[in-house]
């Protein structure tokens, strides 16, 4: 997790990990283990257009550390200790914008718990910070949905897989499928548009929630005798 001195810091079936992204090209198996997290915040957006969304991303950052200090302060990390930093995105307006966010880059090695841990710390997070949302990739893709691929809907393929899943108030989300005339990529910035007006009824079935409460059972404790 980012430390205070850097707190001024600007900026299952292997079908469905090759939709989700599973690297398969030349040299892919070379790459090193990672997890990659983005955290979206439901006022951002609005503190960038008035150039406020450093302080707002840096208040933000230092109200995760408040929540999750105490489990971090007993992990031992394999590789990367869990970093976060914010990152201003694209201008508003842009073709490309993306909203301002929290954005971590951990390496893990062959620290599979580590991942793990990361989305136990998120799951809190969101649990606690009702407006806050989260997406989850390693090098084979969306973490959550490849570790849940048996309960997953069927209807999730390699064009509209992308930007689907989230963890928002602690559990999944899953973004309904698109219909024609939708294209299948969803757009980050339609995502969450439709993630914060649909108020939880986007949350994933029981089998989906359930597959990931398995994974994570007897966390922390668990993960923190592990490490």
């Amino acid at each position: 997790f980012l430390d205070g001195d850097n707190l001024d810091a600007s900026q299952g079936v292997d079908l469905l990990g090759l939709a989700l992204g599973r690297g398969e090209g030349p040299g892919a198996g070379d790459l090193d283990e990672f997890v990659e997290v983005e955290i979206y915040y439901d006022g951002a957006a609005k503190a960038a257009e008035v150039g406020e969304a450093l302080p707002f991303l840096r208040a933000r950052l230092c109200e995760a550390f408040e929540l999750l200090d105490h489990d971090l302060g007993k992990y031992l990390w394999h590789r990367d200790r869990f970093s976060l930093e914010p990152q201003l995105g694209c201008d508003i307006g842009s073709r490309h914008e993306r909203e301002p966010r929290l954005v971590g880059h951990l390496r893990t090695g062959d620290g599979a718990e580590d991942e793990w841990f990361v989305v136990y710390l998120l799951r809190k997070l969101t649990a606690s910070v009702p407006d806050a949302a989260c997406r989850i990739l390693d090098a084979d893709g969306e973490v959550l949905l490849i570790e849940a691929a048996l309960a997953a809907p069927r209807w999730l393929t390699p064009e509209n897989a992308e930007n689907r899943c989230w963890v928002r108030g602690g559990e999944v989300h899953l973004l309904p499928r698109p219909r024609p005339p939708e294209p299948q990529r969803l757009p980050i910035r339609e995502a969450l548009a439709r993630l914060r007006t649909a108020r939880g009824a986007t949350k994933a079935k029981d089998k989906v929630q359930a597959a990931i409460a398995s994974r994570l059972e007897g966390y922390p404790q668990h993960a923190i005798e592990l490490s």
